[in-house]
């Protein structure tokens, strides 16, 4: 059996003379990228770090919503603060999660295994990149 996959994904930046803010697309979604003026940017636009927490903050809120819809559990709205910060060299990103409808204590446990998304696991897992420069078109 063929499993779908939506890989790879594919997208684009550019950044021309001038600020430092990166314009990219990803299929038809068009957004920027930028950094704090600690960074020598703006703060136009969310900076990488931003990107990396908020992917991980929208895969955890799928992943719990739909696992709650497959077993009929009504739990409300989801909020979430995630927090990124480097602790003693090592990056330790926080969730704190929370839902407004009536959960058991069983559930909550459940929701707590299913809240670590494969967004989560991939960053956990590593990930391998591949440089090259390669002629303009």
């Amino acid at each position: 059996m063929t499993q779908e996959t939506n890989l790879p994904k594919v997208l684009t930046a550019s950044n021309t003379p001038g600020p430092i803010i990166t314009r990219m697309k990803i299929r038809d979604h068009e957004f920027l990228c930028d950094e704090e003026p600690l960074y020598e940017g703006n703060d136009d636009a969310p900076d990488p770090y931003d990107y990396i927490i908020a992917g991980v903050a929208g895969c955890t809120s799928f992943s719990l919503r739909l696992f709650a819809q497959k077993k009929g559990w009504d739990i409300g709205e989801i909020e979430m603060v995630v927090t990124y910060d480097s602790i003693d060299g090592e990056d330790v990103v926080k969730k704190e999660i929370s839902f407004s409808g009536e959960l058991t204590e069983e559930q909550r446990k459940v929701l707590l295994r299913v809240a670590h998304c494969g967004t989560e696991k991939m960053l956990e897992r590593g990930i391998k990149f591949v440089n090259t420069i390669v002629e303009p078109e």
